[in-house]
């Protein structure tokens, strides 16, 4: 119930320099200045990694964005009709060091070769470092735990190369040779002389990602063009944007389809394809701006999953860690299918997604499984524009029904759902 009032008892104007509130530390996550409801459900649903960046980060330079929030350069920084100035990339390391999850911060490609080399001496270096010295008076004894940059967002980074050969030479200096990820910005990546002066200064070139953004889904077909097109240049890709604009049933709906497509992947390519994004993982309620994608709302006295949310979630509480071989007689458009199975064998999970409006049902025979238990999840709506509201936060969410089932059995389906099988023998 915190507030900031100014009153002034007569007519004037005055200067209001930095104002920041936050709730006691019974609100906030680990003493940070991070909301303890949002961290809890992102790892609820089971938010493992997070890109800090997208469009403002194309202005942002770290060296704006050390020390004290009141003192830094960045404190009047704006993108659009925002103020971005505050909470920046530090704060952010820290959150997800806290949360165990893996960060990632996409900055300004507009920073030296030797800015990003006293990036990562600022994040790794210890006192005897001139930028880990400065690290450590700012206020941060210990290292941020940083693994992978993005240098750059959605340009063409004609320094890249350079860059990235100076932050290899400064990991190297700090005993992390080997052990950072370098993200390009755009979905092509490198271009073939580019690509050719990466391997010919030794870079490791399976440490190198080109950053794909698409809409609800597709970056696995992006990531297959970029290889093809560049044979012998063995890089990774990573998937930080799924820029669907909608938060809606029709969203969890697409995510959970796209999702199923990773799952079926195989190697080598399930190897070079590193993560997948859900965007954006948190939203102001109210804040509609011109994507409205969070998979997550936020407001200042509760935090709440919307159906794409969910969507995680039921992955997260059912997953497996072997992928299954199937054949698929007949999948109509708008169907999607995926099953995996845990090391001993003993539990399957049917992954089934209906994006139509009618019911259908599914057939399945588990070849050597003799399991009957079956626990079903359905996430489904009447509508594909449903979501979730503050008044109703739970609206659409997952039930769960145990299913008794013999090989062969057909399962219901119900409209517009998303649905996870679990047998168990």
């Amino acid at each position: 119930s915190g507030q900031f009032t100014v009153g002034l008892s007569s007519v004037g104007s005055i200067n209001i320099g930095y104002v920041f509130v936050q709730p006691g530390s019974w609100g906030r996550f680990k003493d940070l200045p991070v909301l303890l409801s949002t961290v809890q459900v992102l790892q609820q649903i089971g938010v493992t990694t997070i890109r800090q960046g997208g469009t403002f980060a194309q202005v942002m330079k770290w060296k704006d964005w050390r020390g004290p929030p009141t003192q830094r350069p960045s404190m009047q920084l704006t993108w659009g009709a925002s103020l971005v100035s505050g909470w920046g990339p530090f704060e952010f390391i820290d959150m997800c060091n806290q949360a165990g999850i893996l960060p990632i911060i996409t900055l300004s490609e507009d920073q030296s070769p030797q800015d990003w080399a006293d990036l990562l001496e600022y994040c790794f270096g210890d006192s005897s470092t001139q930028w880990g010295a400065l690290r450590i008076a700012d206020g941060h004894p210990n290292p941020y735990d940083i693994k992978v940059f993005e240098l750059g967002n959605e340009q063409y980074n004609n320094n890249w190369v350079d860059q990235v050969e100076a932050m290899e030479d400064k990991a190297s200096s700090l005993g992390l040779g080997g052990d950072i990820y370098y993200m390009f910005p755009t979905n092509d990546g490198l271009s073939a002389s580019d690509a050719q002066r990466a391997i010919d200064l030794g870079l490791s070139v399976d440490h190198i990602m080109p950053d794909i953004h698409v809409g609800a889904g597709g970056a696995i077909d992006v990531a297959i063009s970029d290889f093809n097109r560049l044979p012998n240049f063995d890089q990774s890709a990573i998937n930080c944007e799924t820029n669907a604009g909608t938060h809606h049933q029709a969203r969890a709906l697409q995510e959970a389809a796209d999702l199923n497509d990773w799952f079926n992947l195989v190697p080598p390519l399930s190897l070079r394809m590193k993560a997948r994004a859900a965007s954006f993982c948190t939203e102001r309620s109210g804040h509609f701006d011109a994507f409205d994608q969070g998979i997550v709302f936020f407001l200042p006295n509760m935090t709440w999953i919307q159906p794409p949310g969910y969507v995680h979630q039921m992955i997260t509480n059912t997953w497996q860690p072997q992928g299954l071989y199937f054949n698929v007689t007949t999948l109509a458009q708008g169907e999607s299918f995926s099953a995996q199975k845990s090391s001993d064998g003993n539990t399957v999970v049917v992954r089934f997604v209906n994006q139509n409006g009618l019911s259908t049902s599914l057939e399945l025979s588990i070849i050597g499984f003799t399991g009957r238990g079956v626990t079903q999840w359905t996430l489904s709506a009447s509508t594909l524009a449903d979501a979730n509201t503050p008044a109703n936060p739970t609206r659409i969410s997952p039930k769960q029904t145990s299913v008794s089932w013999t090989n062969g059995q057909k399962l219901t389906i119900t409209p517009y759902s998303y649905n996870v099988f679990v047998f168990t023998s």
